[in-house]
């Protein structure tokens, strides 16, 4: 399976953090299914749960609050499964992607 699962039990003291990432982890739950029945009718179910992930771990940790509660607006603004799984994929490319050839720490992103 790709990557770790999402926990079960983690919240934030932000209810909008926390149901962005009950979504996220509704989402996961979908797509560990469709990795043995593919009628949830996603083409990559490992890629979708990848991206999923990325979601889940940003609104877990993300470099401030800030950033947390953007990543959480923008997935409470996904209307279907699909774009969250969109959405997974851009912040991938365009914020973690990038961020492996930084030279700066994540410390002193958060400060």
């Amino acid at each position: 399976m790709p990557g770790e699962k999402l926990s079960d039990d983690w919240t934030h003291e932000s209810l909008k953090i926390t149901t962005a990432y009950r979504i996220c982890l509704a989402a996961d739950k979908q797509l560990q299914r469709a990795q043995t029945v593919p009628s949830v009718g996603v083409k990559n179910p490992d890629r979708a749960l990848v991206n999923i992930r990325v979601l889940g771990y940003l609104l877990v940790f993300g470099p401030t609050d800030t950033a947390r509660e953007h990543i959480a607006s923008t997935i409470l603004k996904a209307k279907d499964l699909t774009s969250l799984i969109d959405l997974g994929e851009h912040y991938e490319k365009h914020f973690l992607r990038p961020c492996k050839f930084c030279t700066l720490s994540w410390v002193y992103l958060a400060d």
